[in-house]
């Protein structure tokens, strides 16, 4: 509906003057928001979040910290079978199960109502040197 996409430009344009974030349309026809949030004072970590929202923009699950390292650049993408992809960049200094080396991509699974997500993964396994 019209009032629907005048909501969705309203909270894109006030999420992208505060957070690198981007929304999806869901299969239950909510729409997901992932986005980043800075949490340390100098301005340089990242947290990488998700939540639903109706058309009346409230909040249809628990908002779900995906992330907590640095992040940058995520991307979403819905499935097939209605599961959410969240993707996106990760600084690693090396801790066990990132790629070991900068930058790195990332890729975490969620339900399709956004009830729970799973625990982020390494994508770029076969290049574990440098920035991917």
């Amino acid at each position: 509906s019209t009032a629907f996409t005048c909501v969705l430009k309203l909270i894109e344009n006030y999420v992208k003057a505060n957070s690198d974030h981007r929304i999806k349309t869901l299969s239950n026809g909510y729409l997901a928001r992932v986005w980043t949030v800075t949490n340390d004072t100098a301005g340089s970590i990242e947290q990488l979040w998700i939540q639903s929202f109706n058309e009346e923009n409230q909040p249809q699950s628990t908002r779900i910290l995906v992330d907590q390292t640095s992040v940058k650049e995520p991307s979403i993408g819905i499935l097939s079978n209605g599961a959410v992809i969240i993707t996106y960049t990760a600084y690693d200094s090396g801790s066990a199960g990132r790629d070991g080396n900068s930058w790195g991509v990332m890729m975490s699974e969620c339900a399709s109502d956004l009830s729970s997500c799973n625990s982020p993964v390494v994508v770029n396994t076969d290049e574990p040197i440098g920035n991917q």
